[in-house]
Order: C-alpha cells, then sequence, then structure tokens
C-alpha cells in the first residue's frame, strides 16, 4: 500500500468565545500527523431575515449558518488515528474549560454542522 493510501483527515470544527484569542496546541502532536490548515466554515453576516436580492445572494454564496464558525485540519497516519483524536479532544476540551473556545466537534470528513 503506497504511503498516501494509509493516511486520514481529522477535521476540528469550534467556535471562538466572544472573550477568546487565538491559541496555539501543545507540542505533543502524534508522530506522523501534520496540520493541514485552517479556516472558516460559516459566513459573517445573519442573512436570515434579509429580504430582496441582496440576502439571496449572500445565502446563495455562503450557504446557511453552521454551528461551528472555524475549521482546522489534521491529517496523519491511519494506523495513529485513535491517539490523534485523544490529543485533540485534550486540548480542545481545556479550550473550552477555559474559555477560549464555546465548543467544538472532532470529525473525518468536512461537513459543517448546520444551526
Amino acid at each position: 500500500m503506497e504511503e498516501e493510501d494509509t493516511r486520514r483527515s481529522m477535521f476540528v470544527f469550534y467556535t471562538i468565545s466572544s472573550n477568546g484569542s487565538n491559541f496555539v496546541l501543545d507540542n505533543d502532536i502524534p508522530n506522523g500527523w501534520k496540520w493541514v490548515g485552517s479556516g472558516m466554515t460559516y459566513h459573517t453576516y445573519n442573512t436570515e431575515n434579509w429580504k430582496g436580492w441582496l440576502g439571496q445572494m449572500y445565502r446563495n454564496i455562503f450557504g446557511p449558518p453552521t454551528k461551528y464558525r472555524s475549521e482546522t485540519q489534521f491529517m496523519g497516519l491511519h494506523e495513529t488515528y485513535d491517539n490523534m483524536k485523544h490529543y485533540l479532544d485534550k486540548n480542545f476540551a481545556t479550550l473550552k474549560e477555559t474559555g477560549v473556545i464555546k465548543f467544538y466537534h472532532i470529525q473525518e470528513t468536512f461537513q459543517p454542522v448546520p444551526v
């Protein structure tokens, strides 16, 4: 099996608290895993009550709001998937407990959870 066939993705969806700030995960990331990128999953405009063509345009471009506004993606070895999930769960639970983020969700595919 080629190396890319043994790799898996993992996404963490989260929303930063209003009093939260940027954060850095600890350096104990499991071997064979790397950060791939981060982005937004939520448009910044609440268009649900917008009328007319402008509201429709934004809904068409950005889609419906999602529960989690940000995401971070990791990729790594299939064999250490459970270790990585535990690592991320531990780190993001700490961020939630300290008020940096409101909530989070870890999954293998990029499908933001709707509101």
